[in-house]
């Protein structure tokens, strides 16, 4: 409706969405003429009454001109048209001093008259279906009936009467009583029955659906089942049955290849395999194809929620924001110097800030005063697991020099079999964003900060890969071992050792020295090339090999846990 009000409606909403804005300031939503009626601002009963009638005059010719609205375009008409009518007379009275209340309760005075307020069907009388209700029949017969909501509840149609008279009193002197209104509702239900050749009466029998009580089928029918009627009984029933969906795959035809090699083809700058990618298809095969290969999506359900992704990209800008800022007083960065910077609170929120305002809120500054309570409670979050972070650098790390964070610029080209050309090459460049690199006592740490929870150390390297149970697979650690190996092959780090390291932010409340470096096994993992480089290049060569192999189809995993949680999972029929 606000898109047939204003043509610029929905850009307005795209840019309210980008900007993710819970409260957003009137300016944007008064931009266009057309929706200036509905934007503004009321501050008595007088002016509220006037808007809505503003408002409804409004929606008069896009009611009007709706052609692809045609069915239910003279009904809309007629409801505008009544709720125009009743708040016009509330208006009136307002106006000649009769009606004086406050606005909470003019409030809830109109939403009392507007669900009360019925809308007629107009039509011809002696043409056609007539829709009308029990009370409309009297003196009249048909041949054909079709009588909807035959249940208790609805016929006779429950619920006290509308009154201040108690009773008692009622039944004292003679006024009407539900008792009195069943009895009319029954005559009213007889007659109509009386010279009807066909009749067709429909009740919802579930409980759940109509509330406690409302599942019953009406006294009325319950009558005529007992008399001697001829009367036939159907049940609809839409019971659900479980069904195995059968698991399919994507073949590897010649098409498929071709797209999977000009995806991943290092002559592309653009292009990359990452463990993101890699850890997809290990999980499911055919998830890598449909994201990765054929370019589906998750469809856009951008609101005002941080969801576990957005909570880890803002927790990673400001981390990013707090040690480049470290980094810019000195390369090596001391405990005096983070100590410095947790006593700066200040600075500190200005880093969250700033990655709220960067990836959260489109590049658009957002004073934390206007911030949802959802969001301020994850900045706070964020602050707290920033200042552990640095906290545990200062007590168990420092001093350390600092190389860098979020850096794209570590790769590596590898050849793989050409699935298109047999007997022939090509080249595969491996690649991913490290979240932060430093180096002490001749160690390189790779870092990788991950806001859930501790997964576990891996045994071995084979439990970084299939066909280990997906429930035990290491898939974060094969993230950072990933990079680990990337960064084993730039040659300006060949004088280090390699140390791949998880940071955990919910366990850095009360670190110990255990979660200064990564273990694997029992080991401390402080030198990947020589503890377990080799095996693992191996490992991931032939997990390379399976993806380019055209022999092996895109084949949907047969674990219904990585379904639950796909985003691919209604088309495969696993949802």
């Amino acid at each position: 409706m606000t898109a047939a009000l204003c043509a610029d409606a929905p850009k307005i909403l795209d840019n309210l969405r980008a900007s993710r804005r819970m409260f957003p300031d009137t300016t944007a939503l008064t931009a266009s003429k057309e929706l200036a009626v509905m934007f503004i601002t009321v501050t008595d009963n007088r002016s509220l009454l006037q808007y809505l009638l503003d408002v409804l005059k409004a929606l008069v010719p896009v009611i009007r001109e709706r052609a692809d609205d045609t069915l239910f375009q003279p009904l809309n008409q007629e409801s505008l048209y009544r709720i125009y009518t009743q708040i016009n007379r509330l208006n009136s009275l307002m106006e000649s001093g009769s009606l004086d209340l406050s606005t909470d309760t003019l409030c809830r005075l109109i939403r009392s008259i507007l669900s009360s307020t019925t809308v007629p069907f107009h039509g011809e009388p002696a043409v056609g279906m007539q829709i009308m209700g029990l009370i409309e029949t009297r003196n009249l017969d048909f041949k054909n009936v079709l009588l909807l909501s035959a249940q208790e509840g609805a016929l006779p149609k429950s619920g006290q009467s509308a009154s201040f008279i108690p009773y008692n009193i009622r039944v004292a002197f003679g006024l009407t009583t539900m008792q009195d209104k069943s009895a009319v509702s029954s005559y009213n239900f007889h007659h109509l029955l009386q010279r009807a050749e066909n009749v067709t009466m429909v009740y919802n029998g579930n409980a759940d659906a109509s509330g406690i009580g409302k599942g019953q089928i009406s006294r009325y029918l319950l009558q005529l089942i007992v008399s001697d009627a001829d009367i036939s009984r159907i049940t609809l029933k839409t019971d659900r049955q479980e069904t195995d969906v059968e698991p399919f795959s994507v073949a590897k035809t010649p098409a498929v290849l071709e797209e999977l090699c000009r995806r991943y083809d290092y002559t592309n700058p653009k292009t990359y395999l990452s463990p993101s990618a890699l850890n997809r298809y290990m999980n499911c095969p055919l998830q890598f194809y449909l994201a990765q290969i054929a370019g589906l999506k998750k469809p856009d359900d951008t609101d005002t929620e941080i969801d576990f992704a957005m909570f880890g990209t803002l927790f990673h800008k400001s981390a990013e924001l707090a040690y480049n800022y470290l980094s810019s007083v000195s390369q090596t960065i001391t405990a005096a110097a983070i100590d410095s910077l947790l006593k700066d609170g200040k600075r500190l929120e200005g880093f969250v800030q700033q990655a709220f305002n960067d990836d959260y809120f489109a590049r658009k500054a957002v004073d934390k005063a206007d911030y949802s309570g959802t969001q301020s409670i994850n900045f706070d979050v964020i602050l707290k697991y920033l200042r552990q972070i640095l906290r545990m650098d200062m007590e168990l790390y420092a001093p350390f020099n600092y190389v860098g964070s979020e850096d794209e610029g570590y790769q590596h080209v590898i050849e793989v079999p050409d699935p298109l050309h047999k007997g022939s090459m090509i080249q595969i460049r491996l690649k991913g964003i490290i979240d932060r690199l430093d180096c002490k006592d001749g160690i390189l740490r790779i870092v990788d900060y991950k806001t859930g929870s501790d997964k576990g150390t891996p045994d071995t390297i084979d439990q970084l890969f299939p066909p280990t149970d997906s429930k035990k697979r290491k898939s974060q650690a094969f993230q950072i071992f990933y990079y680990a190996y990337i960064v084993s092959m730039q040659p300006q780090f060949s004088k280090y050792r390699l140390a791949p390291t998880l940071l955990y932010t919910r366990s850095s409340s009360k670190p110990t020295a255990d979660d200064i470096y990564y273990h694997i096994g029992k080991d401390v993992l402080t030198d990947f090339n020589a503890q377990c480089g080799r095996e693992f290049e191996e490992k991931l060569m032939g997990l390379l090999s399976d993806i380019f192999n055209p022999d092996l189809p895109f084949a949907a995993t047969d674990d219904k846990e990585t379904c639950r949680n796909c985003d691919f999972s209604q088309l495969c029929g696993r949802s």
